[in-house]
């Protein structure tokens, strides 16, 4: 069996998500998607490192697009990274 992703990422600001984007639910997303990937022998890919500002709506600082990271776009560790 082959298990293959796009892209797999938690966002930790998002307007368009309410109290669903949070560090501590990224943190947990992150922590069970490598276990299963360890688990299950599956090569995963972190998206995205740092958060990205220039993405996204220019007129929505809080979309989720700008806030994928586990480094805020300063490179300071989120949750997840400390």
């Amino acid at each position: 069996m082959t298990i293959d992703y796009a892209e797999a990422g938690w966002a930790t600001v998002a307007s368009e998500f309410g109290e669903r984007a949070t560090e501590e639910k990224q943190k947990n997303h992150f922590e069970e998607l490598m276990h299963f990937a360890q688990r299950n022998n599956i090569t995963l890919f972190w998206f995205e490192a740092f958060d990205e500002d220039w993405k996204g709506n220019d007129n929505n600082p809080l979309g989720a697009e700008k806030h994928w990271g586990i480094f805020e776009i300063d490179r300071t560790p989120k949750l997840v990274i400390e």
